[in-house]
């Protein structure tokens, strides 16, 4: 009984503060720490942990520390953060990597700072990865179209469709007959979970890496110069070979070096600091 009455006026004076406070009130008993807020708290103290190790004194006496930070948990743990959860997870790390860059005074161009995937973790257990952003000069990307593959045909290698007294001489300008080119699909990039733009494409089969000759070539020191092969196996469902060392994300989900593995319209396919999303032409 006197338990009881205790627990009451804890739970009275904890709602008084609250109200005082302009908080929420919670009741007691589910203030008690979950698994969830758990792996929270590590990955805060993981992050904070690799941001001393890694924090450079420029001049001026400017601290600089890593502005992007890539988590990896176990895959069960990974899978606890789905939905609103895993929403709540990104808003409560991504607002404690701000408030140390805004006590440091360092400047972003980004306003994502972590991406969590799922790795060869140990449950319990976890990867932090910092990356520096590239200072005030823009993701590059390319698109590479072999010309060789779409002919022209000029007015001298078309065939007459009738006969005509009219004389062409070779001072006349010459029309330029391009074939159409049909969009098979299209690719929608994003760099550090900041959207960059949508590229058409109108091959069946095509090369991602950091240079040539990959045909989208995406400016990251972690993708190798070809990374992966992608192509279209049906309508809307697509296969990706991983041909670099990093693996790739697909659903975040890891796909190794030497590997294969389908996905669809709308998916996420992860490379580096990049995420690609396919969509309907």
């Amino acid at each position: 009984m006197k338990k009881e009455l205790t627990k009451n006026i804890c739970e009275f004076f904890e709602k008084c503060r609250t109200y005082i406070d302009s908080e929420i009130y919670i009741p007691i008993h589910f203030n008690k720490k979950s698994r969830n807020d758990e792996i929270a708290v590590k990955i805060i103290a993981e992050i904070e942990r690799v941001m001393i190790e890694n924090l450079f004194h420029s001049e001026n006496h400017k601290v600089l520390i890593p502005t992007i930070y890539k988590v990896f948990l176990n895959a069960e743990d990974n899978a606890r953060f789905y939905g609103v959860l895993r929403e709540s997870l990104f808003a409560k790390i991504n607002g404690f990597v701000e408030k140390q860059l805004r006590r440091l005074s360092i400047d972003s161009f980004n306003n994502k700072f972590v991406q969590i995937r799922a790795g060869d973790v140990e449950s319990g257990e976890v990867l932090v990865f910092p990356h520096w952003e590239n200072g005030n000069s823009a993701p590059e990307i390319r698109f590479n179209l072999n010309p060789s593959k779409y002919s022209v045909k000029t007015s001298e290698t078309l065939p007459r469709l009738f006969e005509t007294d009219f004389e062409y001489s070779d001072s006349d300008e010459i029309t330029l007959i391009r074939p159409i080119i049909k969009t098979l699909f299209k690719i929608e990039i994003w760099h550090n979970q900041i959207y960059e733009r949508i590229l058409p494409v109108n091959q069946p089969q095509i090369s991602l890496g950091r240079g040539l000759p990959a045909d989208i070539q995406l400016a990251d020191p972690e993708i190798s110069r070809r990374h992966a092969i992608l192509w279209q196996e049906a309508e809307g469902i697509f296969n990706i070979m991983v041909t670099g060392g990093s693996p790739v994300f697909i659903r975040e989900t890891a796909v190794p070096q030497g590997q294969t593995a389908a996905f669809l319209f709308g998916d996420t396919v992860t490379l580096g600091s990049y995420d690609l999303k396919l969509l309907n032409a």
